[in-house]
């Protein structure tokens, strides 16, 4: 008798101990500046409303979903307030604060001649303080030690040229990493006549490979 009632009490135990876990909520922060963006479904493009920069929303599940047109592009399910829709996972953070995510450098190297490392970054601060697309985010990158690379490229005219690639490492999430090309015309940083170089979804040696042969030019803009 004895033994059946220490059973049932670890029994009871195992039960309030399995409740408690599945009533742990999840909660995560956003961490899009501009608004993180909800949608009724993974592959709708509709667009409920856009959650503000740093607020807690709760995950429902811990389930990955995945847009059919895009696998690039992960969703979580989560609720905010009282509505339930779809973000991308790579605007969520475990963190609370800034740096939402650590100073990750890339493993990849190239330095095919040198430049004044000092001069580059501050012709890349200033660019980036001068921007208005830059200006109000300039403060979520580790400007201090940015990734930069050196090389040989074309230019529009099919021309050799030396190119400078700088990459602003986000303190928010690797999507908001950017790449800043520069071409070097008389030992002086310029801006090149391509259309720039994107980071979303790419590799860094494909990044940098866009830079050294553009596909695009802008006409000199």
């Amino acid at each position: 008798m004895l033994r059946i009632n220490v059973i049932l009490c670890l029994l009871l135990i195992l039960c309030g101990c399995s409740k408690n876990e599945t009533e742990v909520k999840l909660y995560k922060t956003t961490v899009c500046l501009q608004g993180l963006q909800m949608f009724p479904a993974v592959d709708s493009s509709d667009t409920i409303f856009e959650i503000p920069y740093k607020s807690k929303v709760e995950v429902v599940d811990k389930k990955k979903y995945y847009d059919t047109r895009d696998k690039s592009r992960v969703y979580s399910k989560i609720k905010y307030k009282e509505t339930t829709g779809y973000v991308l996972s790579s605007y969520l953070s475990d963190r609370d604060d800034v740096p939402f995510v650590d100073d990750v450098k890339y493993d990849y190297k190239l330095n095919e001649f040198d430049y004044d490392r000092d001069i580059i970054i501050k012709t890349t601060i200033n660019k980036m303080y001068k921007s208005k697309y830059w200006k109000d985010e300039i403060q979520y990158y580790y400007t201090e030690n940015p990734q930069i690379f050196t090389l040989y490229g074309k230019n529009c005219d099919d021309l050799e040229v030396k190119r400078v690639v700088v990459i602003m490492v986000s303190k928010l999430t690797p999507n908001y990493n950017e790449a800043i090309s520069y071409d070097l015309e008389d030992n002086k940083l310029v801006p090149p006549s391509f259309d720039g170089v994107g980071l979303y979804g790419t590799t860094i040696e494909e990044a940098i490979e866009a830079a050294r042969n553009p596909s695009s030019c802008c006409g000199g803009c």
